[in-house]
Parts: structure tokens; sequence; C-alpha cells
């Protein structure tokens, strides 16, 4: 299920898993998330890009 919209994940969707924290989600939701300048992971909260500190 991913955790941002709340929807199980399906055969024929996209997913995007983040290499830091290794969580996966639908890639539509995480890339809405990021271009929302919101640059963490949004289950455990760990930074999507090297150097960023918890927001």
């Amino acid at each position: 299920m991913c955790f941002i919209c709340s929807q199980d994940y399906n055969n024929n969707d996209v997913l995007c898993q983040l290499s830091r924290c290794g969580h996966v989600f639908h890639s539509d939701c995480v890339g809405k998330q990021l271009h929302s300048k919101q640059t963490y992971c949004p289950f455990c909260r760990t930074p999507v890009f090297a150097g960023l500190s918890h927001v």
C-alpha cells in the first residue's frame, strides 16, 4: 500500500523506491510531493537527497 495515497499497488502501477531509506510509493504520489518541495520520505522523514537534514 502506498503510504501517501493509501491505495494498494496494482501490477501495472509505476513505483518509486527511495534510495536512502528504501520505502516504496507510487511514482506519481512521491513525484507530487517532491515538486511541492517536501524533500523527505513521507513515511520515515529521511531526507531524499544527500546533504539535507531532517525537516
